[in-house]
């Protein structure tokens, strides 16, 4: 019995791709948790898998298929109920893609208004990006929203490659599927309904996510204090920033309203501070915590300036560094 389980996988793997077998097997663990009611073990569940399996699987789930989106919705549900994503870089990241996927999705009545109040939870406790907020009554005003390729005519490698367009080019297509109540997705209803004048502005306000090896030439270091990019002096200006979830990273930028924003340095995942910073003699003299995508706070200046107090960093000139907060 055993031998044929074996030779059944073996003739499996040949046919599935590896990121499709990992995203069954965490779907089928899951499922078996949700069914038996053990919450309490979806922290330990989710915490072993990657960062980069529990997206894969927030966004892999069909569009079309009800059980599935209910499953992620209860996975969701779980999280932010039993567990410590706050608390969690990892669990906290699946909390952001689920939300940008869920958000995609028709949900029933009853899921949407259990939807609604979930997302209130997570507006309230966390700071995740701007992007995945106010849906289901709340304001609808993301910075970026991620849609298959194909849906506005582009050439894709998979049926599932995503991009993610600037607001401005689907707002209004956006309020009028919201309008309709179809039980369509909102990429099948792009797709169908926009028109081509429509599409060709939205492939010309595609936001560009780097890879995190793309990201490495956007990272800066300090030497006695002065910023450095690559190893080379950083240019008088002013520069987009974002730290990201774990302090580890800061990257600095300019911006390309349409093309290049905060979110491109770290693929719009959640980040600890955003903003604007200005270099002056190769210091940072002034920081304004101003992004549309991850409406910082004023504590999130202070994560910035602890970060950059470190004595490899800026040291105690952090403690006198100006940071102001963005006005709502």
């Amino acid at each position: 019995m055993m031998y044929r389980l074996l030779i059944c996988a073996l003739f499996l793997s040949l046919f599935l791709p590896l990121e499709a077998i990992v995203e069954q097997s965490l779907a089928h663990e899951i499922e078996a948790q949700l069914k038996a009611r053990n919450y309490y073990k979806i922290e330990q569940l989710l915490s072993q898998k990657s960062a980069e399996e529990l997206i894969h699987f927030a966004h892999g789930k069909n569009q079309n298929n009800n059980e599935e989106t209910t499953q992620l919705f209860q996975l969701f549900d779980a999280c932010i109920t039993y567990t410590g994503w706050k608390h969690n870089v990892k669990l906290f990241l699946f909390v952001d893609a689920a939300l940008r996927k869920l958000s995609m999705l028709k949900l029933s009545p009853h899921l949407q208004k259990k939807f609604s109040q979930l997302l209130r939870i997570v507006q309230l406790e966390s700071r995740s990006p701007k992007a995945v907020a106010r849906m289901m009554g709340l304001e609808f005003s993301p910075e970026v929203l991620p849609i298959p390729k194909k849906t506005i005519g582009l050439r894709s490698k998979s049926k599932n490659e995503m991009i993610h367009v600037y607001k401005a080019a689907v707002k209004k297509q956006y309020a009028k599927w919201q309008k309709k109540h179809s039980q369509r997705s909102f990429s099948d209803y792009l797709k169908k309904s926009a028109s081509k004048k429509e599409k060709r502005y939205m492939q010309n306000c595609i936001i560009a996510y780097l890879s995190s090896s793309e990201a490495e030439k956007y990272t800066v270091e300090f030497v006695d204090g002065k910023i450095k990019r690559q190893g080379a002096a950083v240019a008088d200006g002013a520069y987009i920033f974002v730290l990201d979830a774990e302090a580890k990273r800061l990257f600095i930028g300019q911006k390309i309203v349409g093309s290049f924003h905060h979110s491109s340095f770290v693929q719009g995942s959640p980040v600890l501070c955003a903003g604007k910073l200005h270099i002056q003699n190769d210091e940072i003299v002034l920081v304004k915590l101003s992004s549309g995508h991850y409406k910082p706070f004023s504590e999130d200046g202070e994560k910035l300036r602890h970060y950059l107090s470190a004595p490899q960093r800026m040291g105690v000139k952090a403690a006198t560094l100006e940071i102001g907060h963005f006005k709502r």
